[in-house]
């Protein structure tokens, strides 16, 4: 069984036998890692950080507005402008020729550009660039794409529904028409005005004894017996398509509304600003993970150094 305490003074001998090259190596992984994560070697990158809820979006299915929210921003409609509008490619050195253009550009913006759904169900964005006012545009210009393309998809929609209405609205109102002048025609060359009304009026005046006009009630009461069921029946159905119409109207109108207004479909928590300080690299970090790594291995080196130098001995 090994002991623990010989261990340790076996390390701490090592590490006073060869301080000088422990310490050597401490000193050029500090500088040299001080060198390899200087703006000479790695580019630094700024970050521009938002955070949104999502609003007045239109449910679709059973995903939520925040699922719903990040389907438009995962889409290569959004993510298409912005690189036109930036003209990432030339900002990224990538070459428009190149044959594999598409997937170098879309993966130069995934590595620059990243939106996530947070634990509270908002969205973030995070926008990495060499040039902090580049971070912070690209950032405000998603949320801007974003919006006029929902709002494009949503007038879409309300352009079909306007349309379908109309054709409702129309083909109610020419029902309308219909009914009316068949009522016209009725009441013209019958005599029917309101049904109920009527016969009771001719009834009282076909059995009373100072009635003297029996022949045109006779005439009338035989027009109630032929056409007084579908006047009747026409009414009833003029009443109902009237207010389907009315309905019609107001749904026809909210859905001009609806091609028109002006929406955002976002409420920034966290609106996007130019950042003053750079997020990557981590300098320090850089620093201490080299170090320590190099420590690590010389103090490894070393003691397997001193191994192979037993057994020689030993040998």
């Amino acid at each position: 069984m090994n002991n623990p305490s010989k261990e340790q003074n076996s390390l701490l001998s090592l590490l006073l036998k060869y301080w000088k090259v422990l310490t050597l190596v401490l000193l050029i992984s500090i500088v040299s890692s001080v060198i390899f994560s200087s703006p000479w070697f790695i580019t630094p990158l700024y970050k521009s950080t938002s955070v949104l809820y999502p609003s007045n979006l239109i449910p679709y299915s059973t995903e939520t507005e925040t699922e719903q929210m990040l389907q438009f921003f995962e889409s290569n409609a959004i993510r298409d402008s912005i690189i036109q509008i930036f003209n990432l490619s030339e900002h990224y050195n990538i070459d428009k020729d190149d044959q594999f253009f598409k997937y170098r550009i879309y993966e130069e913006f995934d590595d620059h550009i990243n939106i996530s759904r947070t634990e509270y169900e908002s969205v973030q964005i995070n926008v990495l660039d060499k040039d902090p006012m580049m971070a912070y545009e690209i950032n405000r210009a998603i949320i801007d794409v974003y919006n006029k393309k929902v709002q494009e998809t949503q007038r879409n929609k309300s352009r079909e529904v306007l349309l379908i209405k109309e054709d409702l609205m129309n083909a109610t109102k020419l029902r309308i028409d219909s009914i009316f002048n068949r009522l016209q025609i009725l009441s013209e060359q019958y005599n029917l005005v309101e049904l109920e009304v009527q016969i009771k009026e001719v009834y009282r005046g076909f059995f009373s004894s100072s009635s003297t006009n029996h022949q045109f009630i006779s005439q009338l009461i035989k027009n109630f017996e032929e056409k007084g069921e579908e006047f009747k029946l026409l009414s009833i159905e003029l009443e109902n398509t009237a207010e389907a119409y009315a309905e019609t109207v107001l749904e026809y109108e909210e859905a001009k509304i609806d091609v028109t207004k002006e929406l955002t479909y976002s409420n920034e928590i966290i609106s996007p600003y130019p950042p003053d300080k750079k997020a990557y690299p981590v300098r320090w970090l850089i620093v201490v993970v080299v170090v320590f790594s190099s420590f690590f291995v010389a103090l490894l080196g070393i003691t397997a150094f001193e191994q192979i130098k037993k057994f020689k001995l030993n040998a």
